[in-house]
């Protein structure tokens, strides 16, 4: 799978991985303006509430704290 996605973006990475998984956690890192990120997730129908953001740099316990366990079945 890495051959080929390496010329996709984030966006359609996190897309075709949702696709398959549509219950897997994506927490995004950018160092883009949020506004442009934003524009970027909903283009591929994203929700920004569903999947955060993080903008760069950021503390590493900022991204602890997005973390969720895992569901068991």
């Amino acid at each position: 799978i890495r051959d080929s996605t390496k010329d996709m973006s984030g966006f359609d990475i996190a897309k075709r991985i949702l696709e398959q998984n549509p219950d897997q956690q994506i927490i995004f890192t950018t160092s883009w303006d949020p506004n442009t990120f934003s524009r970027g997730l909903r283009t591929i129908s994203l929700d920004i509430d569903k999947h955060p953001v993080l903008q760069k740099p950021f503390m590493f316990s900022q991204l602890l704290g997005l973390l969720k366990p895992v569901k068991s079945k």
